[in-house]
């Protein structure tokens, strides 16, 4: 087994560990040694990995949702009508879990974790946006739409899991999509975009 896979062998098992052990501990409770226990590893080898408890949740989320989402959407899917399925199928996973999410958004480190999760957000959506739209003028800096795109979409969700709105994630999937859809149309000059 190459270096690469033994890495991304044990980084699975920490994230797992932390998701399983966070559907019967609290977020606050759990210890980086909890985590290296479960993982069947010592502590030194978690620490090797992840900086810290903080870092260690915010690549698992994001691996899960990167497996259930899978690639960046493509122009095609962030300007079509309807949410692409796998966008709908990230919501329905952020439903599914919206107890863990819970318990995270109200950690004494939610900050540290939300602000790390935005800012790799941003980074790659910024990126993502100049790459799937190369031959488009941004009327707005690239950065600064990914920040917008970002915080509305983050606020949006927490929103919907802390208040238990009559949405389903089909309807909000399908909400978001609009908003962001309009958002792009503002901040970009699509007149020569293939649309």
């Amino acid at each position: 087994m190459s270096e690469d896979r033994r890495v991304q062998r044990t980084r699975g098992l920490l994230q797992r560990a932390l998701l399983e052990l966070l559907e019967t501990r609290s977020y606050d409770s759990l210890t980086m040694q909890d985590v290296a226990d479960r993982a069947n590893v010592g502590r030194t080898t978690v620490y090797l990995h992840y900086e810290s408890k903080d870092d260690l949740y915010r690549q698992a989320h994001l691996a899960e949702v990167a497996r259930i989402a899978g690639a960046p959407l493509t122009q095609e899917e962030l300007l079509a009508d309807d949410p692409p399925a796998r966008m709908v199928a990230a919501y329905a996973y952020h439903w599914t879990t919206r107890d863990l999410l819970r318990e995270v958004y109200f950690a004494r480190d939610a900050g540290t974790i939300h602000r790390g999760l935005r800012d790799h957000q941003v980074e790659t959506l910024a990126g993502h946006l100049k790459t799937v739209f190369p031959d488009v003028r941004f009327l707005v800096p690239a950065d600064v739409l990914a920040v917008h795109l970002t915080i509305a979409e983050m606020g949006l969700m927490q929103w919907w899991i802390e208040k238990h709105p009559p949405y389903t994630p089909e309807q909000m999937a399908a909400h978001f999509h609009r908003l962001r859809r309009g958002m792009l149309r503002a901040g970009l000059a699509l007149d020569h975009a293939a649309t």
